[in-house]
């Protein structure tokens, strides 16, 4: 009828028999708080799991595991333990399921886009001559410096006669960073351009030298 040892003893002509019966606690259902909840990237919060037998009483001690149907959109701290901390990746929703024994439950997390404060520009190689190439790397910070996923960065280039192409790049980053190519012109002497990238009306921008 519940948790815990106890003996069992069987008595006949004065002599008696024992043994001992373990009650194991019967997981009849499993639930997460909150049951849904909306975070912005980069941003955590804390999910919570109650296991509870057939006549709704808490079970303590209970081994809980934790999924999520996707690592992008929302990640874990943790794979067990009583509670989980989830961080917001790429905007998006994804369901984080508490198990414990047979019996499961389920938090929707909606990930919302982070404002953007800053844009960064760098290159992996610089300068370049001309006719090479190099590629060019935005990454997007929100106010607390922490890079922003899955964001759409236009591309500008200043000084037409030092790179190509001079025309805007539009390109979808599907992690925290977005890359360009850029090319150095025929040039008769050193010359500079400047590479911009543009995501949600914050721009950056860094200085090429071919």
């Amino acid at each position: 009828v519940g948790a815990g040892t106890t003996t069992i003893t069987a008595t006949s002509g004065g002599v008696n028999g024992t043994t001992t019966l373990t009650g194991v606690p019967v997981v009849a259902s499993v639930s997460v708080a909150p049951s849904s909840k909306s975070i912005v990237q980069n941003a955590g919060t804390i999910l919570t799991a109650t296991v509870k037998d057939g006549s709704g009483n808490a079970l303590a001690g209970q081994t809980v595991t934790w999924t999520t149907s996707d690592a992008t959109v929302a990640s874990l701290s943790a794979t067990s333990g009583e509670s989980v901390t989830v961080t917001g990746g790429l905007a998006g929703q994804a369901t984080i399921t508490a198990t414990s024994s047979t019996k499961s439950g389920t938090s929707t997390i909606t990930v919302t886009s982070g404002t953007v404060a800053s844009v960064v520009v760098t290159f992996a190689a610089n300068p370049i001559k001309p006719n090479a190439t190099t590629t060019a790397t935005a990454v997007a910070y929100d106010s607390n410096l922490q890079p922003l996923q899955g964001r759409t960065v236009s591309w500008f280039a200043s000084g037409a006669a030092t790179v190509t192409p001079p025309s805007s790049v539009t390109s979808t980053g599907a992690n925290s960073a977005a890359t360009a190519t850029v090319k150095g012109k025929n040039v008769s002497s050193t010359q500079n351009a400047t590479i911009s990238a543009s995501v949600s009306g914050k721009s950056g921008a860094a200085t090429l030298t071919v």
